[in-house]
């Protein structure tokens, strides 16, 4: 008996070991996606280089300290690159309930000043601001509980930040029923609208000569539609998300907050170090009855992995980009498409690798990307948040 019990033990507590360093599959020759070289990366004029980082919106120090490291590495570029580099929000840009409602509401303002005036906006390349390019996440529509409550008034981040800032774009809402004024009539008017049918997939434009296309989606949006059973809603998202995927760019990529892979704490992985039997029962309870709609395991969020999956596979080299696990992974989706994570840029949680997984690490950072007409490289970028160093801990490369 008591080898029985040391045994399960010992299982439990391997099981539950995290990605404290960066796990990096070994690669096959024939492979996809091998490990790069950084001396190898193209770095020429027409090289389009952009960054992804996500669940940011917290004001506090550690988002300072990955702030400083994406500027710093931004800083490094050459200079003269035909396309700016620019960055990919990734949700959950304020913590922890979204913006209040109102227009010209002073807490609204305080809070955007707090999670991304006092942080990004100096962060410049050839003396221009860097361009966010923002969605939302959970905690901005205030859906922590997983139901539908849209409490969170995400149209402050179309409105109000866009008139703050001249950096911030916010997406995904239909650019038909918005003026881009920013005024009260605009806020009012988007107040006004069905948030099912004003959030619907949107092409972000980016100067890429075909290279590259980014969809941006709502996936709290998508979420609270598979939960409310709207069917005829949530299939013009899938419809319309398919078809900005029919374009003949060489490069897909899809950002939204939701993952539809991970390996984190919203999947279910706990690390399991001193207390086992109630991290036992935890486990139970939160498998067997208690599915909230942000966990992957949740039967509506079940339903968006496979259709969002579904999707991405009808076209080859189709990255979906997300934040949601406070962590750093990249994982196969299919044969040519992979599931990016990169939601650490101020909170942080374990995460463990699976067969799927090509890379993880539970550390504080961001996510890089380099592209040409051949090849795309991807770097992962931990960042000490005591000073602000920055440390690659993964290139890889893919071709196209």
């Amino acid at each position: 008996m008591k080898k029985t019990f040391c045994l399960i033990y010992i299982l439990l507590f391997l099981a539950g070991c995290g990605d404290t360093r960066p796990f990096l599959r070994k690669s096959a020759p024939e492979d996809l996606v091998q490990p790069g070289r950084p001396e190898d990366r193209p770095n020429h004029k027409n090289v389009l280089t952009f960054f992804a980082l996500g669940d940011w919106g917290t004001g506090d120090e550690t988002q300072k300290a990955v702030a400083a490291g994406l500027k710093q590495e931004i800083e490094e570029l050459p200079s003269g690159r035909n396309t700016a580099p620019f960055v990919l929000g990734l949700g959950d840009n304020v913590y922890e309930v979204g913006l209040p409602e109102g227009w010209n509401n002073p807490v609204a303002t305080r809070l955007l000043e707090r999670t991304f005036g006092n942080i990004y906006s100096d962060i410049k390349y050839d003396g221009q601001k860097v361009v966010f390019h923002i969605v939302p996440g959970n905690h901005d529509h205030n859906d922590i509980a997983g139901g539908i409550d849209f409490a969170g008034d995400i149209i402050h981040q179309e409105t109000t930040a866009e008139r703050l800032y001249d950096n911030w774009k916010y997406y995904p809402i239909d650019p038909e029923k918005n003026t881009d004024t920013d005024d009260l009539e605009n806020y009012q008017t988007l107040k006004d609208e069905d948030i099912y049918k004003l959030t619907i997939p949107q092409e972000i434009p980016i100067k890429s000569n075909g290279e590259i296309s980014i969809i941006a989606i709502d996936t709290q949006v998508l979420l609270n539609l598979y939960e409310s059973n709207n069917t005829d809603a949530l299939q013009k998202h899938l419809n319309d998300l398919e078809s900005f995927l029919q374009n003949d760019s060489k490069w897909k990529f899809i950002i939204g907050h939701h993952p539809i892979k991970s390996h984190g704490k919203h999947a279910g992985f706990r690390k399991a170090i001193w207390w086992v039997p109630p991290i036992i029962l935890f486990t139970i309870i939160d498998k067997l009855f208690y599915k909230p709609l942000q966990d992957l395991d949740n039967k509506h969020y079940k339903k968006f992995i496979e259709d969002l999956s579904a999707i991405m596979q009808k076209k080859p080299f189709t990255f979906y980009l997300s934040g949601h696990d406070h962590s750093l992974q990249l994982l196969e989706v299919g044969k040519k498409n992979f599931q990016i994570v990169a939601g650490s840029a101020s909170k942080l949680s374990e995460v463990t690798h699976k067969s799927d997984t090509i890379f993880s690490h539970s550390a504080n950072g961001f996510t890089r990307f380099d592209i040409t007409d051949k090849e795309l490289w991807i770097e992962f970028f931990e960042v000490n948040v005591e000073n602000s160093e920055i440390n690659s801990t993964g290139l890889l490369k893919i071709s196209n």
